[in-house]
């Protein structure tokens, strides 16, 4: 990856003889400046041609085979013709691309690819480039290319001035004409593709795509198959109606009409099979009619709303027929399904009078990333003997990944090629937190000095190590038990580091999806009778019904089925996670869904084992507190939702006060937030991975002694039995100054520092109005200090070490910085 690069390789320019002429040999995977992977050498080539080779380096055997991108240049810019040994497979990142319209060249007045044109397939394995234009074309002397321009870069131009000359022949194909951008590229890259003319051999292949440009044939074609919607008239010129009836295998509406709704007075007729539609911005009015519109075999509509049909919005009629971007709103039934494979993306089906969807015996349908809302029967509903039926993205369900892999491994290097140890050393102290707690004792720790192992140490009881490590290098990182951890650390001669390493434990399973969004593709069923309806069937029987991924949001019921419902039995946390069990009878599968009140997303799948299902050391979001399960059986049949099982939201630290002490402990801090304690149970306290003396706890608020700990910020951590670990990070910070937080009134507080002038130990409290009181035990008497009193008057001159003091402190609350104990 760009930026994140692993692999070293270097490069060389060799002569035929072997003589190495020039080199790049930047070190890859170590350093902050250095993971680009790119190597570049500059050569000045004097005296008759001659054959020249780069050869490409895997400095150290251990980088992972990739493919390479080589480009040579001359000293004015102009880019070299480098040949190809293999030319198939040449073609370069960006033309690489999904929607990238990637074109050969062929010199002009000739019927043949150039010999230096890219060769697909692309190295993702993509069937490029799609079409061929000439290059070796005249252009104007002041240009950087003149006066020939040849090579792909100038094929590419006459394909962007065709694809103008469409854009002016048929504006309703402009992005500024209103439509959806998408497909209207895709329909311009159709229509350039389909009109190529073949040139040797035949077919597509590799080296000219479909075959040479035809401006003429490319026109022809959107003459004839483009019709374009201009009139909100239900019939007439410009017309829907009379789009349909044209016979074109493209209809697209115009932005021109002010009034872009077509108020229907009788049913239209089926749409034509092949016909792709873009009806972006218009919306179809189909009160006055039982069904809005009928749709044939491999239809596309887009961007169309309808609304009113007094029985259904749109018939899918046909096989093989997709919606994209469709509303279909206040319909007795939005959408009803008969053909197979219909697919519906990014849907609205919206405030149905019955159902949203229903989907009918031998119909299949997939549907992804739409939304269903306010159907007063189903938001979708699917016949006992219906196909296939996915409702979800268009993927897998994806199964929980280890937390420990969320960083890259460091790949260390072998010893094949050992560099010697004999510069100074670099000394690492540091501690080391596993899910948020001190990690065991004997947690490996392996530092590694530029992916070089130079040591391997265990952590002690109080989740400590000391490492020293002998230079000379350059970069330092660290592992835990085998895991990549996330800091690196410059390596210095001499220096000393503090650091702690936060691991996961290597149970822990990171939760599907962002805590805050659902998985791209889901569908969004809200605020319907139910959510999805499973039909069960005596007869007939039907296919699958994979229904995952999805977010439900206050649906009376979410899934109704003839399975049996799922229960889940026990919910409790641990330090990796959460813990789930349950029973589902017949399944094979369950999936987890988790949020807040009506609201759960898709976290995870688990195998389901007799009827008996867990989820374990699953990391997801701390404000999950209601949990479903929704099971499949063998054959892909979904159950009914679980009933909704309510647990306690994570806890949460509002406040440390202070929040910084003295590194020799002792401190009295207050710790308060959400669920950090009960009543009956206070919680275990740690600071920096170091245990902490509760002295006082309430529901809400607890009271501790700070351990001794290093100079620095300190994570801050507490946990309750069976409770997930509340951890604040580098909330307090230890210092080699004792801080005292004076409240305005009465203060009873102590000078910790040596025995010091007041006008020394009240330094820091310059500004500030206040009295200090000390008992004089020989004299039996108060010696005072008053920053309202001449000099002369004050009594307390000196604060002995380990004095009491009574400071009633007029101004605002102010720290009071004491100097360290002795």
């Amino acid at each position: 990856l760009w930026g994140r690069s692993t692999n070293d390789y270097n490069l060389y320019l060799l002569s035929g003889v072997g003589e190495i002429l020039a080199s790049s040999q930047i070190t890859q995977a170590i350093g902050a400046d250095n993971h680009d992977p790119r190597e570049h050498l500059t050569y000045t080539h004097e005296g008759e041609a001659t054959e020249l080779f780069a050869v490409i380096q895997n400095r150290n055997d251990d980088a992972q085979p990739v493919t390479f991108d080589l480009f040579g240049f001359r000293g004015n810019g102009e880019q070299l013709r480098l040949n190809h040994r293999t030319p198939q497979g040449s073609i370069l990142a960006q033309s690489d691309a999904e929607d990238a319209l990637t074109v050969g060249a062929v010199n002009v007045g000739r019927q043949s690819v150039a010999a230096y044109s890219s060769r697909g397939p692309t190295i993702n394995g993509a069937p490029k480039p799609e079409l061929s234009a000439v290059d070796g074309v005249s252009v104007s002397e002041t240009t950087h290319f003149g006066p020939r321009f040849s090579g792909s870069s100038a094929a590419a131009p006459h394909v962007a001035g065709v694809a103008a000359l469409l854009l002016q022949a048929q504006p309703a194909l402009r992005a500024d004409d209103g439509g959806n951008p998408l497909l209207e590229r895709r329909l311009i890259r159709d229509i350039l593709i389909e009109t190529a003319s073949d040139i040797p051999p035949d077919g597509a292949d590799p080296a000219s795509g479909a075959g040479l440009i035809d401006a003429d044939g490319a026109l022809e074609m959107a003459a004839t198959v483009v019709a374009v919607v201009e009139s909100s008239s239900d019939d007439g010129p410009g017309s829907f109606r009379a789009a349909i009836a044209s016979g074109a295998s493209i209809v697209l509406f115009s932005e021109a009409p002010d009034q872009r709704r077509i108020i229907l007075g009788s049913e239209l007729p089926t749409l034509g099979d092949g016909l792709t539609i873009d009806a972006t911005g218009w919306t179809l009015d189909a009160s006055g009619v039982s069904i809005g519109l009928r749709i044939g075999d491999d239809t596309e509509l887009w961007g169309l709303s309808l609304t009113g049909a007094q029985r259904v919005g749109i018939v899918i009629a046909g096989d093989s027929s997709r919606l994209v971007d469709v509303t279909v709103d206040d319909n007795e039934v939005g959408i009803r399904v008969d053909g197979e494979d219909a697919v519906l993306e990014r849907v609205r089906v919206l405030r149905g009078r019955s159902n949203g969807i229903e989907v009918s015996n031998h119909a299949s349908v997939a549907i992804s990333a739409s939304e269903f809302d306010a159907n007063q029967g189903a938001g979708v509903r699917i016949a006992p003997a219906a196909g296939d039926v996915t409702i979800g993205p268009d993927l897998e369900p994806p199964t929980p990944t280890e937390a420990s892999e969320l960083h890259a491994p460091i790949g260390a290097l072998e010893s094949a090629f050992p560099l010697p140890r004999s510069g100074l050393s670099h000394t690492i102290i540091g501690s080391v937190s596993r899910d948020g707690l001190p990690a065991d004792v004997g947690t490996r720790v392996d530092v590694y000095l530029d992916r070089r192992l130079a040591a391997s140490v265990a952590v002690d009881q109080a989740a400590s190590f000391r490492a020293t490590v002998t230079g000379p290098g350059t970069e330092l990182r660290f592992a835990v038990d085998g895991a990549a951890a996330a800091q690196r650390v410059k390596f210095e001669a001499g220096a000393r580091t503090t650091i702690t390493l936060r691991a996961v434990s290597p149970l822990k399973l990171l939760a599907v999806g962002a805590s805050d969004e659902h998985v791209a593709g889901a569908n969004l069923f809200r605020n319907n009778l139910t959510g999805i309806e499973i039909v069960a069937g005596t007869g007939e029987s039907g296919g699958r019904r994979v229904i995952w991924g999805n977010l439900m949001q206050h649906n009376r019921t979410n899934v109704t089925s003839s399975l049996s419902t799922p229960t889940i039995s026990e919910v409790s946390w641990s330090a990796s996670g959460l813990r789930l069990y349950g029973n589902a009878e017949s399944a094979e599968v369950a999936h987890l869904y988790a949020g807040t009140a009506g609201e759960r997303r898709f976290v995870g799948a688990a195998t389901a084992v007799e009827g008996q299902f867990a989820f374990e050391h699953l990391d997801i979001a701390s404000t999950a507190t209601e949990f479903s399960v929704i099971a499949h059986s063998a054959d892909g049949i979904a159950s009914p939702e679980s009933k909704v099982h309510t647990a306690p939201t994570t806890g949460s630290i509002a406040s440390i006060t202070p929040d910084s002490g003295y590194v020799g402990g002792g401190e009295t801090v207050q710790i308060c937030g959400n669920g950090i304690a009960t009543d009956a149970e206070a919680p275990r306290v740690w600071f920096g991975n170091l245990s902490a003396r509760v002295i006082f706890w309430s529901g809400e608020c607890v009271t501790v002694l700070t351990p001794r700990y290093h100079v620095g910020p300190a994570d801050v951590a507490l946990l309750l039995n069976r409770s997930r670990p509340i951890v604040a990070l580098e909330a307090f910070e230890y210092r080699t100054v004792r801080v005292v937080s004076l409240k305005q009134g009465r203060n009873f507080v102590t000078w910790t520092g040596s025995d010091t002038r007041v006008t020394t130990a009240f330094s820091s409290l310059a500004g500030a109005t206040f009295r200090a009181y000390a008992w004089d035990g020989n004299a039996q008497q108060w010696q005072i200090f008053s920053t309202d009193l001449p000099a002369r008057l004050n009594t307390l001159r000196t604060l002995k070490h380990d004095q009491p003091l009574w400071i009633l402190l007029d101004s605002e609350d102010i720290d009071w910085e004491q100097p360290a104990p002795d």
